[in-house]
């Protein structure tokens, strides 16, 4: 894992994933160009249909897991309604 060691120096010990300042060890120009704008930064807004879009593939993905482990079917589909009005 050759990859990993070269990032070996910048992790944190205690949360355990990269902490650097320094764009240097980022190897794609996309992303240096990217990460040097801040943490704050988002790129682009998004549109309200595209949220209500991922709140319902979400909610879908929610119901069929519930439905599945309970061994049932459609009995959320009132509730998914409902919750879909406050969007």
């Amino acid at each position: 894992m050759k990859f990993l060691e070269n990032f070996l120096s910048f992790v944190d010990s205690h949360h355990g994933h990269v902490i650097s300042a320094n764009l240097n060890i980022l190897s794609r120009p996309n992303l240096i160009e990217l990460f040097s704008r801040g943490t704050k930064f988002r790129n682009g807004f998004l549109s309200m249909l595209s949220i209500e879009k991922a709140i319902d593939k979400g909610l879908k993905k929610f119901v069929n897991k519930q439905e599945e482990f309970l061994g049932v079917q459609g009995i959320l589909s009132e509730w998914k309604a409902k919750v879909l009005l406050f969007v």
